[in-house]
């Protein structure tokens, strides 16, 4: 029954291996931070329908996700299958999956599939076998009896079980589970199918992803009906209700959702969630018969408390909380969207991973309209208390395009703070006074204005992947990239330029900066061994920027306070010494 055509004669051997996976990391995909190949070969011979595929892959870090031992082996000849998928652990962020595999095996008529997720030496937490077959109706799946787990509960199956999944709707058979006093069941009767949830806990499924404070990702007691209309045509309809629903340990309160379907792909559903700290109430009207679908949604948010959204942003922040209120409406037609509406955040804290920097917000709104999106004063407040404030406009009629009129101004910030981890090449303490304008589109914008650089500001920047390559009697000490192509060296500076350069592309820039001689500033020649440069100094920089690498920068710095490097490694016994005066 595979859709697939095997191609005679076609022929394929392949077995690749990665001495140097630092192409990969450094050069063609700097977001991929480890690419740890062993094994990946793979045959396949069209005349006789043969393919076999052997995956080794010990560990793989592509930004915020990280995958440990993927093994992947495939065995396949004409109708036959055997395969197998083993992550030993999956994650990203502070979410996680360990021990999960895999298993599909072809059998008389069907496909036999084991899915189980066990730690180690431990018992199984999620053992589920599922056949999947197929006949002239369409496709069905029985769920296999012997040995169902879920979430570290047995769970029972009648043995006849079967649900087909037929173009007019499902259509069951003893489609009947039950474990630890919770019951899912699917009955269909006359021309349509009802699935039923009595005391179904969420975490029975979910609990799958685990978290590193043992945290479930969501928490609630699932009960109610969605029926299916089978041949009747009577349209799709939902009563659902989760008691306690909690979203990475926070409550949310009690969720109820209501949909119809009045006529065939047009849905009305209304939201509500009450009962805890957070309330929402919501209208959603979508008509996805057309080839555009046509969305109206409305939402009126009271959150005292936005940190459960947290762990869905977390890659850019490390801290969200406080309150957030404000009603809003989304409209989508002709592939447009929409938004009108307000939302103001109170007593709301952000965490910018980028820079380390905690924000607050004390009583701030943001308007949206059919104009775009606009800030009266919006102010953001660092640790110490000192306000930035955003002023102006963001011009757009379909939230893709947009045209910036903004202003941001501020006597004294923190823009950056000391943290563990974060950026690879700069971390420290970063004070600045601004007086920007922010002008062009989302395609180039155009920053233009004065940045000063205050005292109390102590940043390091690091020269990545030095080593002493060479120390000779006379004193001179030569460096070498530990990155290189063939005839290909990248050098430090040039690795420091390029990451610039990547996060400049596609930005217009004309800033007047001026840096404080109270200022320190550190260059860490090697992170390993402390190796580095220290100074203050004085310094009126223009920098000018534009997306078509057309730039120029005028420079005089002056050095106020002389800096040392350390020792290089213990195999250079001298002090360098930067002299005061020094202009550049």
């Amino acid at each position: 029954d595979s859709l697939f055509a095997p191609a005679p004669g076609s022929y394929m051997d392949l077995a690749v291996t990665m001495p140097n996976s630092d192409v990969f990391t450094g050069l063609i995909l700097p977001e991929l931070s480890v690419l740890s190949l062993e094994t990946l070969k793979a045959h396949y011979h069209g005349d006789q329908d043969e393919l076999t595929v052997d995956l080794l892959l010990p560990e793989v870090a592509y930004q915020n996700a990280r995958i440990g031992g993927l093994e992947v082996h495939v065995d396949a000849v004409g109708n036959r299958l055997n395969s197998s998928l083993v992550v030993q652990r999956a994650s990203q962020d502070s979410l996680f999956i360990e021990g999960l595999s895999l298993a599909s095996t072809s059998t008389n008529g069907g496909l036999r599939n084991t899915l189980r997720v066990q730690r180690q030496e431990e018992a199984p937490t999620y053992e589920l076998g599922v056949l999947l077959t197929r006949d002239s109706g369409g496709n069905a799946i029985h769920v296999l009896p012997d040995g169902l787990v879920l979430n570290g509960t047995p769970w029972t199956a009648d043995p006849l079980n079967k649900v087909r999944f037929l173009a007019s709707g499902p259509e069951s058979e003893h489609f009947d589970l039950r474990g630890d006093g919770q019951h899912v069941s699917m009955v269909t009767a006359g021309e349509g199918s009802q699935l039923t949830f009595d005391q179904f806990q969420l975490g029975t499924l979910l609990n799958i992803v685990r978290t590193d404070d043992s945290t479930g990702i969501a928490e609630g007691e699932l009960t109610g009906e969605v029926a299916f209309p089978g041949s009747s045509g009577a349209g799709l309809k939902a009563d659902l209700g989760i008691t306690q629903l909690k979203a990475m340990g926070h409550l949310l309160g009690d969720l109820r959702i209501n949909a119809t379907e009045p006529r065939p792909d047009h849905y009305l559903a209304a939201v509500e969630l009450a009962n805890g700290p957070n309330e929402l109430d919501a209208d959603v009207d979508a008509d996805v018969s057309g080839a555009r679908p046509v969305l109206d949604a409305r939402a009126k948010v009271a959150f005292t408390d936005v940190g459960l959204l947290q762990p869905f942003v977390q890659t850019f922040l490390y801290e969200l909380g406080g309150g957030l209120a404000g009603d809003v409406r989304f409209r989508m037609s002709e592939g447009t969207p929409a938004l009108d509406g307000d939302l103001r955040f109170r007593d709301a804290r952000l965490g910018v991973s980028a820079t380390g920097s905690l924000f607050r917000l004390r009583d701030e709104a943001v308007h949206f309209d059919q104009h775009g999106i606009h800030l009266d004063k919006f102010t953001l407040r660092d640790s110490l208390d000192n306000a930035f404030t955003l002023d102006g406009d963001i011009h757009t009629t379909d939230l893709r395009d947009m045209r910036f009129d903004l202003s941001l101004r501020t006597d004294a910030f923190q823009l950056t703070r000391k943290r563990v981890g974060g950026n690879d090449l700069f971390h420290g303490d970063v004070f600045t006074r601004l007086d920007l304008t922010v002008t062009g589109t989302s395609e180039l914008p155009v920053l233009k204005g004065d940045i000063g650089v205050l005292e109390n500001t102590d940043l390091s920047i690091i020269l990545p992947g030095s080593r002493v390559s060479l120390v000779s009697s006379e004193g001179v000490v030569i460096f070498k990239d530990s990155l290189q192509v063939d005839t290909l060296a990248v050098t430090d500076g040039q690795l420091l330029r390029d990451s610039l350069e990547a996060r400049l592309k596609g930005i217009d820039l004309d800033l007047a900066i001026r840096v404080d001689k109270r200022a320190s500033f550190t260059v860490v020649l090697d992170p390993t061994t402390g190796d580095a440069a220290s100074f203050k100094g004085e310094g009126d920089l223009r920098f000018r920027y534009n997306a078509f690498f057309i730039r120029s920068q005028t420079i005089q710095f002056i050095l106020t306070e002389r800096g040392d490097t350390t020792e290089f490694y213990g195999l250079v016994k001298k002090r360098f010494e930067l002299v005061p005066g020094g202009t550049i």
